[in-house]
């Protein structure tokens, strides 16, 4: 059963190519064409953004959930993830990122669709805001990805002033 719907996306008529592409497109994209249109604070922005807008779009009942979509879609593999639920902190490290495994070190985090989908996800499961920032990246020279998730204490529906 599929977790996320976006009917208008749902009809892939490629009888010969399929469904799928080269990692290395959604890259060029992320990464580097949409950067040289709009700059490179803006294109993490931009990237941040639609990956919390894809987050909040899902409907899963448990983070696991979301965890596992990710490595069925090819987003990245869950190496450890934990949260101590009293305090609404986590920590999350994934494996094989779409964004950044195999990457050249950056010397920066190169995951912000990632850190964007995580926080959606979040956001849209506990209804409370979240931060949610890359502290390890590939794209720095990292082994792995690793997420530190903080819920904040305010309801999901109130926008930052």
């Amino acid at each position: 059963m599929e977790k996320v719907r976006m009917p208008e996306l749902d009809r892939v008529d490629r009888p010969n190519l399929g469904a799928t592409i080269d990692i290395r497109l959604f890259r060029a994209l992320s990464l580097f064409s949409l950067r040289d249109v709009v700059g490179e604070d803006a294109s993490k922005t931009l990237a941040y953004a639609g990956g919390k807008a894809l987050g909040r779009r899902t409907k899963f009942k448990e983070f696991e959930e979301f965890l596992q979509w990710m490595e069925k879609k090819s987003i990245a593999r869950t190496k450890s993830f934990t949260f101590d639920s009293d305090k609404g902190i986590g920590n999350l490290i994934l494996l094989e990122t779409l964004s950044s495994a195999g990457l050249p070190n950056l010397g920066k985090p190169a995951c912000s669709f990632e850190t964007g989908l995580i926080s959606g996800v979040i956001e849209r499961l506990k209804d409370r805001r979240c931060l949610v920032r890359e502290i390890r990246c590939y794209g720095k020279g990292d082994p792995e990805c690793e997420f530190y998730i903080e819920v904040l204490d305010v309801p999901a529906y109130l926008k930052r002033m």
